[in-house]
């Protein structure tokens, strides 16, 4: 295992978390939006709490839902205690399926309404 390699961020946290990683930091510290994560970095969420997160090389974003406690590995996270993760999303295969965006979304969206507009109407039997 490479040490205090950074291999993720929290990008939204709600509750009570805590971090610390046997490699350099013995003592549990409160988590924060926007802290990097490093592999090795074990988690702990108070129930009531959750925690999300998007690793680097993967584009994985994962939601924890508290009371959990996980590990950080190099392009995904591992339960350790607790719940699995709440939802996770694989953003580079959504990203690579959606080329075109506007406003209110991907064009994506809009090509699959208009499919549905256009199907044969369901007639009823006389």
């Amino acid at each position: 295992m490479k040490p205090f390699v950074d291999v993720g961020i929290v990008t939204q946290l709600s509750g009570e978390a805590t971090y610390w990683n046997e490699g350099y930091q013995k003592t549990p510290e409160k988590a924060q939006v926007f802290m990097k994560i490093r592999l090795g970095d074990y988690f702990k969420i108070a129930a009531g709490g959750a925690i999300q997160l998007v690793y680097f090389e993967s584009g994985r974003q994962e939601t924890w839902k508290g009371p959990a406690s996980f590990m950080v590995g190099e392009v995904q996270s591992r339960v350790e205690k607790g719940r699995e993760r709440g939802r996770e999303q694989d953003l580079k295969q959504f990203i690579n399926t959606c080329y075109l965006w506007r406003e209110d979304g991907p064009i994506v969206k809009e090509s699959r309404e208009r499919l549905e507009s256009q199907a044969p109407s369901k007639r009823s039997s006389p």
